[in-house]
């Protein structure tokens, strides 16, 4: 990525960031994907995922999604279904590595948690 790139994405962070804290907190005023690929043309869906990601990771941004779009989770609940749907999710990928490496689900949480403790 050349440095207009990474000026540019960076600004897009700085640019969503506001949106969503100052326009759509909670999950009644989320943001439709759709007005989303609108405001930010110059970037596809895909990208304007990885932003959201890196916001939430490198930021600590309560940023969560819904059918309806994507907000900022405002209250207890709404942060405890943010991280619900992270769980369900990363389930449903460890589930794709065990059917591939042909062992049970709870052999692959169990070397994985091995792992993260090894690599601390």
């Amino acid at each position: 990525m050349n440095q207009k790139s990474i000026a540019d994405r960076e600004k897009t962070e700085e640019l969503l960031w506001g949106m969503l804290h100052n326009l759509h907190p909670g999950k009644d005023n989320a943001l439709p994907r759709s007005e989303l690929c609108l405001i930010f043309p110059e970037w596809n869906e895909r990208t304007l995922r990885q932003i959201i990601k890196h916001l939430i990771i490198k930021h600590g941004c309560p940023i969560g999604s819904c059918p309806r779009g994507y907000f900022w989770a405002v209250t207890q609940e709404e942060i405890e279904g943010v991280c619900e749907y992270f769980k369900g999710y990363a389930l449903s990928q460890f589930q794709v590595i065990a059917k591939l490496k042909g062992k049970p689900l709870g052999e692959i949480l169990g070397q994985m948690s091995f792992e993260l403790k090894e690599g601390v």
